[in-house]
């Protein structure tokens, strides 16, 4: 099985290669796997001892795994943490996080690829955040008896690797030393699998966003505005947000309405600005105090941008599915968004609490924010209940530290 997935693999490159003319994303993320053995080889000549491995798909998978690399840190600084992303949405933003001692672009995931890595590597232990499956670098890491790690997992019976007929990558997902994973449900699907190495951890994400209370990387003058008026945060918006974010304008003129773009190209920001009738302000441009409309057409600004927020709306909920939802329910405020959720166990188990909500319509927000408006006692029993959803899920990162420690004794 693995041969012909090398050759699916194979072809898939040449796909990107050609893609990689016109996806500025996928250029980037190519230049950057060709500089990855050389990164390794160079890191490794450097530090003899064998480094512990975290790969993480995305920037989301990234907050995932970095309160255990945080932790690990925390526990021996001499520790050596090697770091690979798949997409540059990860990569470029964190490509200089101080904790980590080398941050890669995961080669592709050829036979020969992967086995360069590990050998290159010879890791002590493999973190894999979530569920991307790179199976040509399970199976290296696998023929070293190198123990692999899955982190904050999610599993649904629909998965392609528990079909009968790709049994070849069960087995190698079998081989992994342990799973922590998010739910009970994905414990159960495991179980009736026969993978019994299963910890029933909660996700690292919580811990993060905990930790994320306390930080501000909001700037002054953004934060002086944003104190002084009522805000709605709407966060990684699509075109197909707008639709809630336009009413939501209308009828709240007298609040601040800062909208963050998913896509903070030119011509995104252009699209958001027009379908607004041109009346909002580039944060990149110098703010207009006299526009009750922002637009931030920068990155790394979201997440602490949600401390000055009333209520929250994140984007992606009429697309392929929400974006982050732990970041604004650290700060204690409702959150809305998309009926495409159901994939996001923390965005379902909010729903379930009535703390956060699912909606169809600008409207259906609007009458929501009008309700906390008239009551302020409904608004105080939601930030109640999110701070013993918060309280009640937290521990994921200590759980996972623990086990482990637990498992080496053994």
């Amino acid at each position: 099985m693995l041969i012909v997935y090398d050759i699916l693999v194979r072809l898939s490159n040449i796909f990107l290669m050609m893609g990689a003319l016109f996806v500025p994303k996928w250029k980037t993320m190519l230049a950057g796997r060709r500089e990855t053995l050389a990164k390794v080889k160079d890191f490794k000549e450097q530090n003899t001892s064998s480094p512990i491995w975290f790969h993480c798909a995305s920037l989301g998978e990234f907050e995932q795994g970095r309160t255990l690399i945080e932790a690990i840190k925390e526990r021996d600084s001499n520790q050596r943490i090697v770091l690979s992303f798949f997409s540059p949405s990860g990569y470029e933003i964190q490509k200089n996080y101080k904790h980590a001692d080398l941050i890669f672009y995961l080669s592709s995931d050829t036979v020969v690829n992967q086995r360069d890595l590990v050998n290159i590597l010879q890791p002590k232990a493999f973190y894999l955040i979530k569920y991307e499956f790179w199976w040509a670098l399970l199976s290296a890491l696998q023929s070293k008896s190198i123990p692999i790690y899955i982190v904050s997992g999610v599993f649904r019976s629909t998965d392609y690797f528990f079909k009968l007929f790709l049994m070849p990558f069960k087995t190698i997902l079998k081989g992994c030393t342990h799973f922590f994973v998010q739910d009970s449900l994905s414990a159960k699907i495991l179980t009736e699998q026969d993978i019994f190495n299963v910890t029933i951890a909660g996700d690292t994400r919580i811990d993060r966003v905990i930790t994320r209370d306390n930080e501000s990387n909001t700037p002054y003058e953004l934060a002086t505005i944003l104190a002084e008026k009522k805000v709605i945060i709407y966060g990684s918006v699509w075109s197909h947000d707008m639709k809630v974010v336009i009413p939501c304008v209308e009828h709240f003129k007298d609040w601040v309405h800062v909208i963050v773009p998913h896509d903070v190209s030119e011509q995104s920001i252009a699209a958001v600005n027009n379908a607004l009738g041109n009346r909002s302000s580039r944060y990149s441009q110098g703010l207009n105090r006299e526009s009750n409309i922002i637009i931030i057409d920068t990155i790394g600004l979201l997440s602490g941008l949600y401390r000055y927020a009333k209520v929250a709306y994140i984007g992606g909920g009429f697309g392929s599915g929400i974006h982050n939802t732990l970041e604004p329910a650290a700060y204690k405020i409702p959150v809305f968004f998309g009926p495409k959720h159901a994939k996001f166990n923390e965005a379902v188990e909010m729903v379930h609490r009535k703390v956060a909500f699912s909606i169809l319509t600008g409207q259906d927000m609007i009458m929501h924010v009008d309700k906390f408006n008239s009551d302020p006692s409904i608004y105080l029993e939601i930030q109640k209940k999110l701070d013993i959803y918060l309280s009640e899920s937290k521990g994921a990162t200590s759980t996972i530290i623990n086990t482990i420690n637990a498992l080496k004794k053994n």
